[in-house]
């Protein structure tokens, strides 16, 4: 009888231990993919260029954008804003929108110029988040750079872009791209609502 006794208590244990293990493995799952569907959390649905258009379900990545005459203003209906005094340095911007999904409640515009995208069709310069309703501080509302409130919605600077590794002169030209656009983009008067 004692030795019944022992062996429960043994077993007991045992179980308590492989209780917690499990717990800490799902924890590491339950972390990892959050993770990864919030760093993953959009498909895209449009590289917004003036002439084309890219859905999520081509397995090849999207065409090298049309070039636009450079301008120094860039049109971005899905947000309702535009990006005016752009830099000679980037007046060949263009962008992919990235629509909110059922995870999150913002959108994303992914940057990059016409001459990067030639070079370095996976790099980007940069990200602009659209929030909808009133910016404050005092809560947590996203990673990035708070950069201006609009009436109904504000915008949200977040990163440096997909980095490049197809060579150095690439990554030098994005280096260079990412300060600029970085330095334009923080600058409130910059971003403009789209006149109707």
């Amino acid at each position: 009888m004692l030795h019944f006794h022992l062996d429960m208590k043994r077993s007991g244990g045992f179980a308590v231990i492989e209780m917690m293990i499990a717990a800490l493995v799902i924890a590491i799952l339950v972390l990892g993919s959050y993770y990864f569907v919030k760093r993953s959390h959009h498909m895209p649905t449009v590289n917004k260029t003036p002439a084309e258009n890219f859905t999520a379900a081509n397995a090849t990545p999207p065409p090298a954008p049309t070039v636009s005459p450079k301008t120094s203003t860039l049109k971005i209906p899905e947000f309702g804003i535009q990006l005016v005094n752009i830099p000679d340095s980037i007046k060949d911007l263009t962008y992919a929108f990235y629509p909110a999904n059922t995870d999150s409640n913002f959108t994303e515009a992914n940057f990059t110029t016409g001459v990067l995208h030639t070079t370095a069709p996976n790099c980007s310069i940069g990200t602009l988040d659209r929030y909808p309703g009133k910016y404050s501080a005092d809560k947590f509302q996203g990673q990035g750079n708070f950069v201006k409130q609009f009436k109904d919605f504000w915008i949200l600077e977040v990163d440096e872009g997909v980095p490049c590794m197809v060579n150095k002169a690439a990554e030098d030209m994005q280096n260079n791209q990412v300060i600029t656009f970085k330095q334009y983009v923080t600058k409130p008067d910059n971003l403009q609502i789209l006149p109707k």
